[in-house]
């Protein structure tokens, strides 16, 4: 059919023009090429406008959008997602929702299962497993990759972590373990020794290595500290080794024997049957920037808890440490190296909070054969042996 010319208005009506006309009866007569004409320009308009709209960049079309909601629904066709592919409901008068002869077939005799509800029907064939299963995933969102992890039991602030240890020393007389030592680091070791924080989820440390020594010792301590957190009220994993994962036997042994002969440092507790120590600092240092760089971690409190063994690792800022030293750290003798932006950010939040240089980049000098480094002035001087 040929396309009339007739002039049609903004909104798609007609114009009434002389040939349009019955002045006998006063109406309009809208001949059926106009009719059509009129549903292609409003789908030509819908189609440019969609257009248009896919692209913008996701955070402009969701302003866009922000003004025509009011507390309406959105039409379907406006249930832009995040992400590179835009997926839009097709028309009404798509014929069976955009199901192929097959599908709807399949959808009468009860074999297509329903879309999942939020999600519009669309023509494109679902995704098949290996086992020939269907599957529908909806679209990951940033809501489902961050979740907040809720705790069933009470925190640890310091007076509870007190408590916890007079209540374990005293459970391990009872259960006949005497004198058993262990290390603490990690949240607890801010807590309990720094002051870096009010509170923790568990307290972090390593068993004496000897313990394997006693048999029986290693279960009757698991004992005592489930009866801890029934008397407290702490979930079930208050007390753990989860950092014994990060060093070899040999590793381990020393370290611990590090930290125990630190004799410029009093316990944190010493109680007739438990002597608990505090890690040594750079061994804290080292293991706070490898938690740092695992999932789910609160990047706030382990920079916080970071920035603080630094400040005592390095004396206030009066003996730095080189960013190539921080690199090489390995204690636990496993040969794996330390991400470089959790030191690069430990480094920035030192010289935030205490306005100093915790970390430096060291540069040999070859005239003199020394290590020289830029202080916050800028100057060169000489770095600590």
């Amino acid at each position: 059919m040929k396309p009339s010319n007739r002039p049609l208005a903004r909104n798609g009506t007609v114009v009434p023009s002389p040939d349009n006309i019955d002045r006998t009866r006063n109406e309009i007569r809208i001949p059926c090429e106009i009719i059509v004409d009129a549903r292609a320009v409003t789908n030509m308009l819908q189609s440019q406008q969609l257009a248009d709209c896919r692209r913008l960049p996701t955070s402009q079309r969701l302003l866009d959008n922000q003004e025509h909601l009011d507390g309406q629904q959105v039409p379907k066709h406006q249930q832009l997602l995040d992400g590179a592919n835009v997926q839009v409901s097709p028309p009404r008068y798509q014929r069976n929702g955009g199901r192929s002869e097959e599908q709807e077939t399949k959808k009468k005799k009860g074999q297509l299962p329903p879309p999942l509800r939020g999600q519009p029907q669309s023509s494109q064939p679902v995704q098949q497993t290996s086992d020939s299963k269907r599957t529908h995933a909806p679209p990951k969102s940033s809501l489902d990759e961050k979740k907040k992890v809720v705790h069933k039991g009470n925190l640890l602030t310091c007076r509870m972590i007190e408590k916890a240890f007079r209540l374990l020393d005293k459970e391990l007389g009872k259960s006949g373990v005497f004198k058993l030592r262990m290390v603490v680091l990690g949240g607890a070791l801010a807590v309990k020794k720094f002051s870096s924080r009010s509170q923790t989820v568990a307290i972090d440390m390593l068993l004496d290595p000897h313990i394997k020594e006693m048999p029986g010792c290693h279960e009757r301590l698991h004992q005592c500290i489930k009866k801890v957190a029934g008397e407290m009220s702490l979930e079930q994993g208050w007390m753990k080794d989860h950092y014994k994962h990060y060093f070899t036997e040999e590793a381990r042994a020393k370290v611990f024997e590090r930290s125990v002969s630190q004799s410029q440092r009093p316990e944190l507790h010493r109680g007739t049957n438990l002597h608990v120590y505090a890690m040594d600092t750079e061994v804290a240092l080292e293991m706070k920037l490898r938690r740092m760089a695992e999932p789910g971690r609160d990047e706030h409190l382990d920079l916080l808890d970071a920035t603080k063994f630094l400040n005592e690792l390095t004396n206030g800022g009066l003996l730095p440490i080189s960013f190539d030293r921080c690199l090489r750290f390995d204690a636990g003798q496993k040969r794996a190296g330390l991400p470089s932006h959790a030191v690069l950010a430990v480094q920035r939040k030192f010289l935030e909070i205490y306005n100093d240089l915790g970390i430096v980049l060291q540069e040999y000098d070859e005239a003199n054969d020394r290590l020289m480094y830029q202080n916050k002035y800028g100057d060169w001087v000489v770095a600590p042996g």
